[in-house]
C-alpha cells in the first residue's frame, strides 16, 4: 500500500472487499482527522454518505430535530429547504437522512455524475454549516413551537418532528421496544429515545439544540463514504476544499454511555397506550431479556441473529412452536437491541399478563431441551444460508447506501471496515461448526447462563395518551391564562414571524446558489432491458432476461386469476398468506419452513392487478409466485412450489387460527403506521373496480373479513377449511401461465428446462373463468377512528378515460404538487410529516397527508389546488427543474432482483419501451400550459367529494359534520 496523498488526505488502508464486489480505500484527512471510505467498483449508481456518532442525553429529540433542521438551509445554499429543492429537481435515486439510537446518517445516490456531486455538496454544507445555528425559526418549524389560536386563545404545540413522533408512538411496538432498552440499560445512551418522546420534545431549548450540533457534527466524529465508479481525486478535493479543511482534529469520537449491565435479575411492569377493547389478559406483551454481549464483536452480531432465527423467529423454531402450541401468545420474536448492547430479548405479543411465570419457565425448558437434544442442524444450516443470501442481496438498487449503513453501524463500535464488509469467512466458520456442539454450548453458557435477566410485562392502559393529551391541554390552558398581555403578544409575534418565514419565497439570488442540472443532461430514452421471448413446451410464454445475477436465479410465475368470484377474494387473500406456512401432504409446516429457507429465498404468493395502459378500465388479474434460488437449488425450489400449490392442507385448526391472528395484528400495525396508503385504496375503491378488488384483498375490507372470521372461528372453521381447499383446487394449472426469469446467460437452458418440468407436473385443466361483478359504493365521506395522535387525510375522485387527458406532463405536475405546494402548505406550515398528490394514467386523482396534526386545515389546502394551478406563473427554467426531478419515474437503476416484476408489469399492461419513451418525451417537453390544462380535471375529481380520514377519534368526532360514515378502525373479539 502506497502512502498516497490526495487533496489533504492520505491513504491509511486498502483492501479487497469481495463480498461487496469492491476494492476498498480508507483515507484520513491530515488537518481535521476525518475519515473517508471509498468502495471502488463499476456501479453507476454512485452513493455518498456522511455519518456522525450522536448519542442522546435525554429523550427531548435533539438528534432527530438536528437531522431535519440541518437540511433547511446552509452557508452556501441560504434557502429555506435545499433538501426539498434537490428532491424536486435532482435525478437522485436516494435522498434521505436518518436518526438511529446513537448515530445520524445522511446518504444520497445518483446515476448522473454531475448530480451526484451536487448532492454531495448540498449535504456537506448542510451538516457542517447549517443556517439553523443563526435562524431560530428552523428549530421552531422542524422541532416544536407554541401555537396560539388568536380566536380562542388556545395554546398548542406544533412542529414536524413533534407530530412525526406523536404518530410513531401511536404504535404499541415503539413503546414496547423503547421500554425494553430503558429498563434493561437505565444509565446508558439507549435508555433515551434519540427520535424524541413527544411529551418531552417541548422541553428542548433552542440553545441545547444548537449545542448538540456543535458537539457532534465534526469531521473527527464522522465517517464519509463514497461508492461506485467515480473520480476519487475530484471527490476528495470537494470534501477537503469547502468542508474538512475548515476544522482541526481534537475531540475525536463522541462518547457513548455504556455502563456494564446489571448482574441482578429484574422484573418490571410498564404500560402502553391501549385502545377500546384492549385487555391485559389478551393484549399485553412480555419481553424476556438475556444479555448476550456487545456490538463491538461482529461475530457475536451474526451469531445472535442466527440463534434468534433458529430458536425463535423461524416458523419451525422450537421456542416459537412451544409458545404458540401452549396458547401463550399470538406471535413471538427476538429483539436484539438497538445499539451497543446485544440482548437476546424474546418478545411475546398479545399475551396474558397473568401467565408470565408459565411463559418464562417454558422458554427456559425449551432452551434446556435444545442443549440436551441439539438444535436442528438442518434448520441452522438453512438459517445460515438464508442470512448470507440476504446480505448478498441487501440494498437492491441502492446497494451503495446499504453498504454505507452497514459500515457506519460497525465503525461506530470500533469494528474494522474490512471486517464490516467481508462476511464470507465468518459464515463458512459458522457452517464448519454445525454438528460440533458449538451452538448448544452458546445456548447453555450465554442464554441459559446469562446474568442480569429481565422480565418486563407491557400492559395496555386504555386512553393513556388521551389522558396525557388532556393533561397537556390543561397545562397549556393554565399557561395561557397566566400569561401577561406582553407575553401573549410575544407568542403572537413569534407565530407571525414563523408564518412570514414559511410563506416568504426565497430570493432569486438565494435560489441561484443551488446547483442544477440542465434539461439536456437527461437521457431521452429509458434504459433498455434485454429480453428474449420464448414459447415453452406447453405453449406458455417465457420472458428470459440475461443479467449479471452472480449465480442467483430469479423466478416469477404469473397464473391467470379469472376463476374466483368477488365474494371469495378475501378468502383468496387468506389462502395466499397461508401457502408455505401450513403443512402439505408431504411435510409438516415446520419441516416445510426449513425447506423453504434452504432452497427458495423470498418465496412469495400474491394477487396483482394490471391495468391496461391504453384502456385503464380494462385490467388483467394474476396470481404471482416469486422466489430466488442459487443455481444448484432452483430445481428443489420449483419442486417445493409445486407441492405447496397442489398439496397444501387447511385442516390444522390451531395453525390457521394463529396465522389469522397474526394477519390481523400486522394489518392493524400497517393501518395505523401508514394509514395514507390504506385510505387511498379505500377512497379509490368507491368508484374503481381494481381498487375495490385491492380493498378486498389487502385493505380495511380485508381487515374486517379477518376480524369476522376470528369472532366466530370455532363455529365457522369446518366450512372455512373446506372453502380454502375448494379454492385451492381452482387456482393452479399449467394453462395460461406467463413465466419471467432473470439469470445469467449460462443458466438459461437448465433453468428453462426446470420450469418446463415444473409446469408439466401441474394440472392441465384450468377452472372456467367467471364474470367478476364488482360492487362499488359510490362516493362517500368516511371517518375512521383510531386512538392514534395524528391523521391521514385523503381526498379526491376518479375520472373516466374519456374525461381525462393523461400525458407525461402529469408525472411532472404530480411531482410539483407533492414537493412544492403540498410540502410547503401541509408539512412546512402545517407541521405534518408529509403529503403528496396522485395523478394516475387511469384517472385516479387524490391528495394525501400523513402523520398530520390537522384535519380541517388540510382539507382547506386541498380545496385550493385547482386554483393554485390556474394562477401559476412559472418560467420554463423553473419547470425544467421540476421535470428533472420527476425523471426518477423513468430513469432508475436496473438490478436483477427487480427485472422480473418490471418485465411482467410491462407485458401485461402493454407498456412497450416505445410507449414509455413517448411518455418520457411528453414529460421532458412539459410547459406551463400543460400544468394548467389539468386544473379543470383536478377540480372535477375533487368536486366528487370523496374523503377518507384515518385518525384521532377526538379530531374525527369534532369534525363529524364532514362525514357521511364513521367507524372505529380496530375491531375486537
Amino acid at each position: 500500500m502506497s502512502n498516497e496523498q490526495i487533496a489533504g488526505f492520505h491513504l491509511v488502508d486498502q483492501f479487497q472487499a469481495p463480498d461487496a464486489n469492491s476494492l476498498a480505500f480508507v483515507y484520513e484527512h491530515d488537518q481535521s482527522g476525518g475519515r473517508v471510505l471509498w468502495l471502488k467498483n463499476e456501479d453507476q449508481n454512485r452513493a455518498f454518505g456522511i455519518g456522525f456518532i450522536t448519542p442522546p442525553e435525554d429523550s427531548r429529540g435533539a438528534a432527530h430535530i438536528v437531522e431535519h433542521a440541518v437540511l433547511a438551509g446552509s452557508r452556501k445554499y441560504p434557502v429555506k429547504d435545499p433538501f426539498m429543492f434537490m428532491l424536486k429537481t435532482s435525478m437522485n435515486t436516494f435522498l434521505n437522512a436518518m436518526t438511529f439510537s446513537d448515530m445520524t446518517l445522511y446518504p444520497v445516490a445518483s446515476m448522473n455524475e454531475e448530480d451526484f456531486h451536487h448532492l454531495m455538496d448540498v449535504y456537506l454544507d448542510a451538516v457542517f454549516f447549517p443556517r439553523m445555528l443563526k435562524e431560530r425559526r428552523v428549530f421552531e418549524q422542524e422541532g416544536w413551537h407554541l401555537d396560539l389560536d388568536e380566536e380562542t386563545g388556545q395554546l398548542t404545540y406544533n412542529g414536524v418532528v413533534y407530530n412525526e413522533m406523536r404518530g410513531v408512538y401511536s404504535s404499541p411496538d415503539r413503546t414496547v421496544i423503547q421500554d425494553i432498552d430503558r429498563y434493561l440499560h437505565p444509565d446508558s445512551t439507549y435508555a433515551q429515545d434519540s427520535g424524541g418522546y413527544p411529551y418531552q420534545i417541548p422541553d428542548l431549548t433552542y440553545e441545547d439544540f444548537c449545542a448538540f450540533h456543535q458537539a457532534h457534527y465534526r469531521p473527527d466524529n464522522a465517517l464519509a463514504f463514497l461508492y461506485g465508479d467515480l473520480d476519487i481525486e475530484r471527490a476528495l478535493a470537494q470534501i477537503d476544499g469547502d468542508y474538512f479543511s475548515h476544522f482541526q482534529a481534537g475531540k475525536g469520537l463522541s462518547s457513548l454511555q455504556t455502563p456494564a449491565p446489571s448482574q441482578e435479575d429484574r422484573r418490571y411492569t410498564a404500560y402502553y397506550d391501549g385502545g377500546k377493547g384492549d385487555d391485559r389478559s389478551t393484549d399485553s406483551y412480555l419481553s424476556y431479556s438475556l444479555p448476550f454481549g456487545q456490538a463491538t464483536c461482529r461475530e457475536d452480531q451474526y451469531l445472535l441473529s442466527l440463534l434468534a432465527d433458529s430458536l425463535v423467529n423461524a416458523e419451525s423454531s422450537p421456542v416459537r412452536q412451544a409458545i404458540l402450541e401452549a396458547g401463550l401468545a399470538e406471535d413471538v420474536s427476538v429483539y436484539g437491541g438497538s445499539g451497543y448492547y446485544l440482548d437476546f430479548t424474546i418478545v411475546l405479543e398479545r399475551f396474558d399478563a397473568d401467565r408470565v411465570d408459565e411463559a418464562v419457565a417454558l422458554i427456559q425448558e425449551v432452551l434446556r431441551q435444545a442443549v440436551a437434544e441439539g438444535i436442528d442442524t438442518k434448520l441452522l444450516e438453512a438459517v445460515i444460508k438464508r442470512t448470507e443470501f440476504a446480505l448478498r442481496e441487501a440494498g437492491g438498487a441502492n446497494r451503495g447506501v446499504t453498504k454505507f449503513i452497514q459500515c457506519m453501524s460497525a465503525w461506530r463500535y470500533g469494528i474494522s471496515l474490512d471486517e464490516a464488509l467481508n462476511y464470507s469467512e465468518s459464515f463458512q466458520a459458522f457452517r464448519d461448526k454445525l454438528g460440533t456442539g458449538y451452538y448448544e454450548a452458546v445456548v447453555k453458557d450465554r442464554l441459559l447462563g446469562a446474568k442480569g435477566r429481565q422480565i418486563l410485562v407491557h400492559e395496555p392502559e386504555l386512553g393513556r395518551h388521551q389522558a396525557m393529551d388532556q393533561a397537556l391541554s390543561q397545562e397549556l390552558a393554565d399557561k395561557a391564562e397566566a400569561m401577561t398581555a406582553e407575553e401573549i403578544d410575544q407568542v403572537k409575534a413569534a407565530n407571525a414571524s414563523l408564518r412570514s418565514y414559511q410563506q416568504t419565497p426565497d430570493s432569486p439570488e438565494a435560489q441561484a446558489t443551488l446547483p442544477q442540472l440542465d434539461i439536456t443532461d437527461v437521457d431521452r430514452e429509458v434504459a433498455h432491458i434485454p429480453e428474449e421471448k420464448l414459447t415453452l413446451a406447453g405453449g406458455q410464454v417465457c420472458l428470459y432476461h440475461d443479467q449479471p445475477a452472480a449465480g442467483i436465479r430469479y423466478v416469477q410465475l404469473a397464473f391467470p386469476l379469472d376463476q374466483v368470484a368477488f365474494e371469495d377474494l378475501a378468502t383468496l387473500s387468506d389462502l395466499l398468506t397461508f401457502l408455505g406456512s401450513v403443512s402439505t401432504e408431504a411435510h409438516a409446516y415446520a419441516d416445510l419452513d426449513t425447506a423453504i429457507l434452504t432452497y427458495a429465498n423470498g418465496l412469495n404468493f400474491q394477487a396483482k392487478l394490471y391495468r391496461d395502459s391504453d384502456q385503464p378500465d380494462r385490467y388483467q388479474a394474476k396470481l404471482l409466485v416469486s422466489f430466488a434460488a442459487l443455481g444448484q437449488d432452483s430445481r428443489q425450489a420449483l419442486a417445493l412450489v409445486e407441492e405447496i400449490l397442489t398439496a397444501s392442507r387447511f385442516d390444522e385448526k390451531a395453525r390457521i387460527l394463529n396465522l389469522l391472528q397474526r394477519i390481523k395484528a400486522d394489518l392493524e400495525d400497517a393501518l395505523e403506521s401508514s394509514g395514507h396508503s390504506s385510505a387511498l385504496t379505500r377512497l379509490q375503491a368507491m368508484s374503481v373496480e381494481t381498487a375495490r378488488i385491492a380493498e378486498e384483498l389487502e385493505g380495511i375490507a380485508y381487515y374486517d373479513h379477518v376480524c369476522a372470521l376470528l369472532a366466530d372461528f370455532d363455529k365457522v372453521f369446518d366450512d372455512y377449511s373446506q372453502a380454502l381447499s375448494d379454492l385451492q383446487a381452482k387456482l393452479w394449472s399449467s394453462q395460461g401461465v406467463t413465466v419471467s426469469l432473470t439469470a445469467e446467460a449460462a443458466d438459461q437452458a437448465e433453468l428453462v428446462e426446470e420450469v418446463q418440468t415444473f409446469l408439466a407436473q401441474l394440472p392441465s385443466e384450468k377452472a372456467p373463468a367467471q364474470d367478476l361483478i364488482v360492487p362499488l359504493s359510490g362516493t362517500k365521506q368516511e371517518g375512521i377512528r383510531t386512538n392514534g395522535n395524528v391523521q391521514y387525510v385523503v381526498q379526491g375522485g376518479h375520472l373516466e378515460p374519456e374525461s381525462f387527458h393523461y400525458q407525461g406532463s402529469a408525472v411532472v405536475l404530480a411531482h410539483f404538487l407533492s414537493h412544492a405546494f403540498l410540502h410547503e402548505q401541509i408539512r412546512e406550515q402545517g407541521g405534518a410529516y408529509g403529503a403528496g398528490f396522485i395523478l394516475s394514467p387511469a384517472g385516479d386523482i387524490a391528495a394525501y397527508s400523513y402523520r398530520d396534526p390537522h384535519l380541517d386545515r388540510t382539507l382547506a389546502v386541498y380545496s385550493q389546488i385547482a386554483d393554485f394551478i390556474r394562477q401559476l406563473d412559472l418560467d420554463q427554467a423553473t419547470i425544467d427543474q421540476f421535470i428533472i426531478g420527476a425523471m426518477t419515474a423513468f430513469h432508475f437503476p436496473i438490478v436483477p432482483q427487480a427485472v422480473n416484476g418490471l418485465a411482467l408489469r410491462r407485458h401485461f399492461k402493454g407498456e412497450t419501451e416505445d410507449r414509455i419513451n413517448q411518455r418520457l418525451q411528453e414529460a421532458l417537453d412539459t410547459k406551463l400550459e400543460d400544468f394548467k390544462a389539468y386544473a379543470d380535471e383536478i377540480e372535477q375529481a375533487f368536486s366528487q367529494q370523496g374523503l377518507v380520514v384515518i385518525g384521532n377519534q377526538d379530531k374525527i368526532g369534532a369534525a363529524s359534520e364532514r362525514f357521511s360514515d364513521q367507524r372505529d378502525l380496530k375491531q375486537r373479539k
